[in-house]
């Protein structure tokens, strides 16, 4: 009788422990800042602006990378001076998509419904800070990184393709928080 009385009184604690562990927790993500504090890492003096008045955004990229715009109107980004192979065909390094904010109830709606597709295939997403400004989403999965940046009539998602190789991914991902440094709104 004794004994059962204790481990009712222990269950009821674990119980009550537990549920005030999941109520304290925040649902908000921590934001992360993206800003690079090590900026003799890439030397970006020479890097060329890429500038779109009509979506109103600007980056820079490194100058011996180049870009085209096909008639998806994405921006895709790769090194001119060298390929890059992903599963035998030669793949842009970096891509740059812009959506309407219209197509959704809100930002939260859009945010939520990234997320869910984000999540779905192992994806962990977290919320960034860009030059204390710009705020967006990243997401990490077998694939590549992904950043998703808000403003207030559109979403620029820009993804670097993951090559399979660290030490390749290293470098590009270099490039790729350097042009997310550089990002800015223009109006």
């Amino acid at each position: 009788m004794k004994k059962n009385l204790i481990i009712l009184i222990i269950i009821i604690l674990i119980i009550l422990g537990g549920y005030w562990y999941f109520n304290n927790q925040s649902t908000e993500p921590e934001i992360v800042d993206n800003t690079n504090t090590n900026k003799d890492q890439i030397d970006v003096s020479d890097w060329q602006a890429y500038r779109n008045e009509e979506l109103g955004f600007e980056f820079k990229y490194p100058s011996n990378w180049e870009y085209r715009i096909n008639n998806d109107g994405f921006i895709y980004l790769k090194d001119s001076n060298k390929d890059y192979y992903l599963e035998g065909s030669i793949t842009d390094l970096i891509v740059i998509s812009t959506s309407n904010l219209s197509d959704y109830d809100s930002v939260d709606a859009w945010i939520e419904k990234w997320t869910i597709s984000k999540e779905q295939y192992g994806s962990s997403v977290e919320n960034i800070k860009i030059n204390d400004y710009v705020n967006g989403l990243r997401a990490f999965d077998y694939l590549g990184i992904y950043t998703a940046i808000y403003s207030n009539s559109n979403v620029y998602s820009i993804s670097q393709v993951n090559l399979g190789s660290e030490d390749i991914n290293k470098n590009i991902s270099e490039v790729y928080e350097e042009i997310l440094n550089s990002w800015k709104f223009i109006e």
